[in-house]
């Protein structure tokens, strides 16, 4: 037999590749980033514990905060420890600007080695933007908006967009931003232990309805929606600038624009501006003179007055604007900001129609404190028994909710435990769990009581 001949191949020059830093952290990219739909931090928050099969609460106390206090001893400027709290209380405060959205963004970005999430909160307008009256307290939400996603097969969030108490209205669907669960009627933390985007951080019902089942809107011709369609459009706009935001704008530009309009619009006479806005000449004196920087609801509307951008007017530093006023503003758009009295009669019968009013859901004293204008506080010193029967009213309706779901929670039991007797299974609150559509319920103690409950009948029925 001959000799095979040996094939010659080329020669491997083998050499070291440079691998990339790894992570510590499972790094899903943000949603929408540069987009008006941009995510907000405590939704990637939410999303990122997901990924990562645990409960946000979870990667906060076991990840999050201890890179955080390891940020607290670098460095000569000392940061703020966030006070993490179970029930999400104070968790808004991670989206604005604040020190504890510092803190956190800076722990994310080590943790993730991701560059893209300057967007996800507002900590680039922290000398433009006071955090009084920036935020809702407790989240919001379009339900249309999840629906839509959820059939969609996209990824549900929550957008930094519906964050501002200025937007109250979802002007793709024309619809109010929901503020209190469907199911359990209770307001949720932006961020809690349990949170889950599109579900209740309580009682993990969907907050997503389907269209027939009807949703408060809002007639598209009137100037409400007009006003709301202004603010999403300028806010969604200052949202898609700030991940391309280089340098922290600084408070000096709202002074310039303040103090170029009374020159162009008075001939520098503050007076006379503060009246055609009709606003304090103190107010308009310390903005000009850059003791204090306006709140961002009136900050919308002195741009709306003057016709300006908020893009112009936080990002446009060597621009000299040349403002106008617009001529007519609807009352709505632009309120007076002078006190004016209590009509407490006409409050006291306004009261007393909500007390008598017949409205599914019932709303709290709260909401119709925000209808009327007027804190709780107040409304109790001018009609307390009204008070008192729109409370009662509201909290008789969580209890309905609360027993209604309580006793669907029963029945599912039952029939797990009616199977598993038939099955010769004992009926142990492990075994039950391992059927139940949502194991987390039996964290509640009122559903421990009723599965003991359940399995003593049972027993006894079927011995």
């Amino acid at each position: 037999m001959g000799k095979t001949q040996l094939s010659e191949f080329p020669w491997w020059h083998l050499t070291s590749i440079a691998l990339p830093e790894r992570s510590t952290l499972y790094a899903p990219a943000p949603i929408g980033v540069g987009t008006p739909l941009c995510e907000s931090l405590t939704s990637y928050l939410a999303r990122l514990a997901e990924a990562h099969c645990v409960y946000p609460g979870v990667l906060l106390q076991q990840m999050i905060v201890p890179y955080m206090a390891e940020l607290e001893t670098q460095g000569s400027e000392a940061k703020e420890h966030p006070l993490w709290r179970r029930d999400g209380s104070g968790s808004h405060l991670i989206n604005v600007t604040s020190p504890r959205a510092c803190s956190v963004m800076s722990a994310l970005e080590l943790l993730t080695r991701r560059t893209d999430l300057g967007g996800l909160a507002l900590t680039a307008l922290t000398k433009l933007l006071p955090v009084r009256g920036l935020t809702r307290n407790t989240l919001a939400w379009c339900p249309l908006c999840y629906e839509e996603w959820q059939a969609r097969g996209q990824m549900l969030y929550d957008p930094l967009l519906w964050i501002f108490r200025e937007i109250s209205t979802c002007t793709r669907h024309g619809v109010r931003l929901q503020t209190h669960c469907p199911h359990c009627a209770r307001s949720l933390p932006h961020l809690t232990w349990r949170s889950r985007p599109g579900y209740c951080a309580f009682c993990s019902g969907a907050l997503f309805v389907r269209q027939e089942d009807g949703v408060q809107t809002v007639a598209v011709d009137s100037h409400e929606f007009a006003w709301q369609q202004w603010v999403t459009h300028v806010l969604g706009s200052v949202i898609a600038r700030l991940p391309g935001i280089s340098s922290e704008p600084k408070r000096e530009r709202i002074r310039q624009v303040v103090s170029d309009s009374v020159e162009h619009l008075a001939d520098g006479n503050t007076a006379a501006f503060a009246r055609s806005l009709d606003l304090p000449r103190g107010t308009v004196e310390n903005w000009r003179q850059g003791k204090r920087i306006p709140e961002l609801g009136m900050l919308l509307r002195l741009c709306y007055r003057l016709d300006l951008s908020l893009c112009e007017v936080l990002f446009e530093r060597e621009e000299r604007l040349q403002p106008h006023l617009r001529d007519p503003v609807p009352p709505a758009l632009f309120p007076s900001r002078k006190r004016t009295a209590i009509n407490q009669e006409s409050i006291y019968h306004q009261l007393e129609q909500a007390a008598s009013r017949a409205e599914s859901p019932p709303p709290s004293l709260k909401e119709v404190g925000l209808r009327l204008g007027y804190q709780p506080t107040t409304l109790y010193k001018i009609n307390r028994a009204a008070c008192h029967a729109i409370a009662e009213r509201f909290t008789a309706y969580r209890r309905a909710l609360r027993e209604k779901r309580l006793q669907g929670y029963r029945e599912e039991i039952r029939r797990i435990a009616l199977y598993l007797q038939s099955e010769q299974v004992t009926l142990t609150q492990r075994h039950i769990s391992r059927y139940l559509a949502q194991p987390a319920i039996l964290r509640d103690p009122k559903v421990r009581e009723l599965l003991r409950e359940v399995c003593r009948e049972v027993t006894e029925q079927f011995p």
